[in-house]
């Protein structure tokens, strides 16, 4: 399963970008993300939910798409 426009749990995008540290990965990826707004909560009113996911923004699928062109 990849981000696009899914749902997906902290632990799983961690999975995805090979990364094994929650903490610094929500410092350093998904804290600014959310900042930039590129990707959101889909529980902003329970952010310590152990449901929360996370989904791109409209704003994040420009720049995934745009990344997706550059690279093919």
């Amino acid at each position: 399963m990849t981000l696009g426009e899914q749902r997906l749990a902290a632990s799983e995008l961690r999975r995805q970008l090979g990364l094994s540290d929650a903490k610094s990965f929500r410092e350093l990826y998904l804290r600014p993300a959310i900042d930039a707004d590129l990707a959101q909560m889909t529980i902003p009113e329970r952010p310590r939910s152990r449901n929360q996911q996370y989904v791109l923004t409209p704003k994040g699928l420009d720049v995934l798409h745009m990344l997706v062109a550059k690279r093919g």
